[in-house]
């Protein structure tokens, strides 16, 4: 049982990890993206992740054979079922009652989960609009404050160095990732700021460069990909080894100008949740009365 809950536990850990730097684009999921990047032109993240979790199962059996070994190299009876055994799936009939009951559990959780975003969303927004940007001035230091997550950067982004993510060669560009250097910067200097934005973001941005006088405002966004950072370095645009991924907070003269849109977000979390909550419902239901078409049938031979 122990043998059992540990490889469950490290399974459940790998997994995690692996789902970690699908989002952040780190680690071995960033060495797998960029790989495909340099062959391909374009990554998946899908395909990096499906690799390593296909790695986690290789390793799990593998650590299955080696607990299994040992137990029997000393003599200790057998715990763990044999892997092939856990394919062995028994499915008990569902009843109507477990159908009804699975809607009380999940249309609550879809509509928690939903709040949960919203929230989420309108607290990122409501900090960027109160929080104190702390002024870093490029000219002077390229390091980042400790423990800020928003500052005031006085320097420039430097379109002429820029890497774009795409699903695939030639299609639209999922994400852009631009340096923000000094006005000294040149070739070959080492970069601490990476401004990482959406296609609307960009466009938004650029045509709104000119009000930012020179003060661009970020939201600090974790470690910057693999990638990204590669493909700086080829670029003469190396990321130092505290490169810090941003986001732009749109600004005029050094003051945010984010929008208040927790009205508009609040409506469309209500119609999401219905929507799902009610397309649940509707299927369950349809479920309930395929079993009891079905019933009724083997009930006439």
């Amino acid at each position: 049982m122990i043998k059992g809950t540990l490889l469950v536990a490290g399974f459940a850990a790998w997994l995690a990890f692996v789902t970690y730097g699908v989002v952040a684009e780190t680690g071995p999921i960033g060495w797998l993206n960029y790989a495909q990047q340099s062959v391909f032109g374009a990554y998946s993240r899908k395909f990096s992740f499906l690799v390593l979790l296909s790695g986690a199962f290789v390793l799990l059996g593998l650590g299955w054979w080696i607990v299994d070994a040992v137990a029997e190299r000393f003599g200790t009876a057998r715990r763990l079922p044999a892997p092939a055994t856990l394919l062995e799936v028994t499915d008990p009939p569902t009843t109507t009652r477990g159908l009804i009951w699975s809607c009380v559990v999940v249309v609550p959780l879809i509509w928690a989960g939903g709040y949960g975003v919203y929230a989420w969303a309108q607290n990122e927004d409501r900090a960027d609009r109160t929080a104190r940007y702390e002024p870093v001035d490029l000219a002077e230091t390229a390091a980042a404050p400790q423990d800020k997550t928003h500052l005031a950067l006085r320097g420039r982004l430097l379109w002429e160095r820029t890497v774009v993510r795409q699903k695939n060669q030639g299609s639209t560009p999922e994400e852009t990732f631009v340096p923000v250097v000094g006005p000294r910067w040149k070739e070959g200097d080492e970069v601490t700021f990476i401004a990482r934005m959406g296609p609307s973001e960009r466009s938004i941005i650029e045509r709104g460069e000119r009000r930012m006088a020179g003060v661009v405002l970020v939201r600090t966004d974790g470690a910057v990909p693999v990638p990204a950072a590669q493909e700086f370095r080829k670029m003469g645009a190396p990321n130092s080894d505290s490169a810090t991924l941003l986001r732009v907070v749109l600004s005029q003269a050094g003051q945010p100008e984010v929008r208040d849109d927790a009205e508009s977000d609040f409506r469309l979390y209500l119609y999401a949740a219905a929507f799902c909550s009610v397309f649940y419902v509707l299927f369950i239901g349809a479920v309930i009365l395929g079993q009891a078409l079905k019933a009724r049938r083997e009930g006439r031979r």
